[in-house]
């Protein structure tokens, strides 16, 4: 974790990370080390409230924040979040910004997100929202993006169009990433289990 974590404090400047490990092997705590020492204001999106309530405790251990951590499944209006320069990080799911995205349109969105301050959106099992992914990284103003997933990206032929989808021309990744020199996207693929040749 101490490398993966070197690697992505060096290289997270105006940039977007990929991070591919198994469930339970530590994306959330990676991300959460990426928000606490940048003190980026940030914006997790997951697929359900389940996910959301378990995501939002486990990070507050490492932000130490709690109070200033807001999950909408809470009773929090977010148009009333707007200009709440105290808040340090908002969780939501897909279906929430759908909902969002409908009744106030991407624009209100936007506003009361700059207003607050977010400049970090983090996505949660990158590959289950093409959509959302693609219209959250089209239309917000969003400095930074931290991609998780659990699975394989070489086990995932949708990746490929998610990226090429919204980075143009990435033409794949896995254990061979190859992405141009220009581009300012970096992919995290560890490997807990080398073979021999690859230790």
């Amino acid at each position: 974790i101490r490398d993966v974590m070197n690697v992505m404090n060096n290289k997270f400047k105006r940039k977007s990370v990929g991070i591919s490990l198994s469930p339970g092997l530590g994306k959330t705590y990676m991300a959460s080390n990426v928000i606490f020492q940048t003190k980026n204001k940030f914006l997790f999106m997951v697929n359900n409230s389940d996910v959301l309530k378990q995501s939002k405790e486990s990070m507050s251990n490492i932000l130490g924040t709690p109070k200033n951590l807001y999950m909408l499944t809470e009773g929090v209006i977010f148009e009333q979040l707007r200009n709440n320069k105290n808040l340090y990080g908002l969780y939501m799911t897909h279906r929430m910004f759908d909902s969002l995205k409908k009744r106030l349109g991407i624009e209100v969105v936007e506003d009361i997100l700059n207003s607050i301050g977010i400049n970090m959106v983090i996505f949660d099992e990158f590959d289950m929202e093409v959509g959302n992914l693609y219209t959250m990284l089209s239309y917000l103003n969003f400095e930074y993006s931290i991609f998780l997933t659990g699975t394989p990206f070489k086990s995932l032929p949708d990746d490929d169009r998610v990226f090429q989808l919204i980075f143009r021309d990435v033409p794949f990744f896995g254990h061979d990433i190859k992405v141009e020199k220009k581009k300012d996207i970096h992919f995290i693929n560890w490997k807990f289990s080398p073979n021999n040749g690859e230790r």
